[in-house]
């Protein structure tokens, strides 16, 4: 717990002796002051963080569906899946090794003795960066400095890595390599491309635990303290809505592969939902209050009238066990647990 939330979750007549006594021992007062306006500054910055990079993502899907809007396509031709990727290609590199030794004549002058020879070894070089897509008939590249197209009979292997996926194209002695943020669901994607309508049990479950990976990458960009009171709830109101978005996005995108979302993948979006609806009906009664108050009204008199409100609404604790049926949820996504401190500031 930081220093800020603990200060912020103490009682006001607590605040105010605590506030006297650091008056008067002055020296610990100055540090506590210092440390409390750090810890501010973190958490304002972390929650800003988290949306910027919450909103990057569904930037970059946006990017890529008005692309893909952009693309034309044959007669009964729909995309399985398209991302933004980086085209590596294998160029061969020489480099001269030398043998014997060598000695000083004066400073920044060496002699070498002995002889040398030039190896050649293969390695990968980005050539581009642009979209992959896969359509029900083709595999397309379109970069900004070279494009590929090619039918479904044209592919002869692919072979999805942790962070890449290399293919073979019949004709071409190279194979080709992309990046790829969702390798497996890349590769099951070249699977329906080369006219396998299902896949097998093991390659959908490798998809599904694909797809609860990416969530649990959004988890985690929100993973740490979350704290909700008059000062945060627009916040935290933005950050589950994007959360909610994200996650729709991913499953959107394996949806389209599997035919059938798993159901904790569901059921954790729906709880987000429950969230999110809870925490945007706070940041409109907080305000409502604050034009109510008016500008010149304490924080602890905002926050008490709020809960005041809001409780007689949607009960006392609605948050916090809206909070651990989402925790429950993301448990069931079996990506483990979601570390997570929620503190719902009370004052009455």
């Amino acid at each position: 717990m930081s220093v800020k939330s603990w200060f912020d979750g103490l009682n006001l007549w607590i605040k105010i002796v605590l506030i006297i006594a650091l008056i008067v021992f002055y020296p610990i007062g100055t540090i506590f002051l210092i440390v409390y306006l750090i810890s501010w500054a973190i958490n304002s910055s972390k929650s800003k963080s988290v949306i910027e990079k919450l909103q990057d993502y569904v930037e970059q899907k946006d990017k890529l569906k008005e692309a893909k809007s952009r693309l034309i396509l044959h007669k009964d031709e729909k995309i399985l899946y398209s991302q933004f990727s980086d085209f590596f290609e294998e160029r061969a590199v020489r480099n001269y090794v030398r043998s014997g030794h060598s000695f000083r004549i004066m400073k920044g002058w060496w002699y070498h003795m002995g002889s040398g020879q030039a190896e050649s070894h293969g390695e990968l070089r980005k050539i581009d960066s642009g979209i992959l897509y896969i359509t029900s008939k083709r595999f397309i590249f379109s970069g900004t400095f070279k494009n590929y197209n090619y039918n479904n009979n044209k592919l002869v292997s692919v072979e999805p890595f942790s962070d890449v996926i290399r293919i073979a194209v019949d004709g071409r002695q190279k194979t080709l390599t992309f990046t790829s943020d969702n390798p497996i669901l890349l590769g099951a994607s070249m699977q329906i491309l080369q006219e396998s309508p299902t896949l097998e049990k093991e390659a959908r479950e490798y998809v599904e635990n694909e797809l609860k990976r990416k969530i649990a990458e959004k988890i985690k960009i929100i993973e740490g303290d979350l704290s909700f009171n008059v000062e945060t709830y627009e916040d935290m109101a933005q950050i589950f809505k994007l959360l909610s978005d994200c996650i729709k996005l991913d499953i959107d995108d394996y949806t389209n592969i599997l035919n059938k979302t798993p159901t904790e993948a569901i059921s954790f979006k729906s709880k987000v939902d429950s969230l999110t609806k809870i925490l945007d009906a706070y940041d409109k009664e907080l305000k409502k209050i604050k034009v109510k108050l008016g500008d010149s009204v304490k924080k602890n008199e905002l926050q008490a009238e709020f809960d005041k409100a809001v409780d007689k609404k949607y009960g006392e604790h609605a948050v916090t066990d809206s909070m651990q049926d989402l925790t429950k949820a993301m448990n069931s996504l079996g990506i483990g647990q979601m570390t997570v401190t929620v503190k719902e500031n009370k004052k009455k």
